[in-house]
Parts: C-alpha cells; structure tokens; sequence
C-alpha cells in the first residue's frame, strides 16, 4: 500500500498518540479544544481508524477501568507506529486547497 494515499486522519492520531496516550474520546476533545480550525473528525473516523492502526500494530489499546462507567480503551503508540509518524513527517505536505466564498464575493465586488 502506498504511504501517499493513506486518510490523513491515521496521521493525526498518531501524532497525538506520539505526545501521550488518549483514549478515543480524548483525542476527539484535543481535537475540538486546538485543531478544529483546520482539522475535524468524527468519532466514527476516529475509532474506525484506531481499530485499523491497532490491528496494523502501530498501536496498543488496553482497558482502563472507570469508577462508575463502563471501560474505556487508552491507546499508545508503538515504536512502529511512531516510525511511520516520523516518515509522514518527512513528505511535503498536500496542495493546500483554500476555498472561501467571503475572500470570492470580495474579489468579484
């Protein structure tokens, strides 16, 4: 599989994974808190992706048990996990694609 066509998405979990473990849920809230002006997911993204990553090994879940809750899954990154981070990492980014209908009409006026 080519590195170039994977969902981005696998990339920001593992990046976030690489500055301490989270749990689905925490990623999804960091999300929300920091990066939402330029990156968004869905928990159905999220854990879809985490169960992909796991099953690849870049990534180990294990139960936490919660006070009155059911268990939630934290997950670590692995060496290898983090070796494909650092790989992305190296590769030029995407052709940003901007489009903003406000700075169109203003243009156009």
């Amino acid at each position: 599989m080519c590195p170039y066509k994977h969902n981005k998405t696998r990339y920001a979990i593992l990046g976030m994974l690489s500055l301490q473990p989270r749990s689905g849920y925490d990623i999804k809230k960091d999300i929300e808190d920091g990066l939402s002006t330029f990156w968004n997911e869905s928990f159905g993204q999220l854990y879809k992706m985490l169960r992909q990553l796991e099953a690849e090994g870049l990534v180990v879940g294990r139960a936490c048990r919660q006070e009155g809750r059911p268990d939630k899954s934290v997950y670590s990154i692995t060496p290898e996990g983090l070796d494909e981070l650092k790989e992305y990492l190296t590769r030029p980014a995407d052709k940003l694609v901007m489009r903003d209908e406000a700075l169109l009409k203003f243009v156009l006026g």
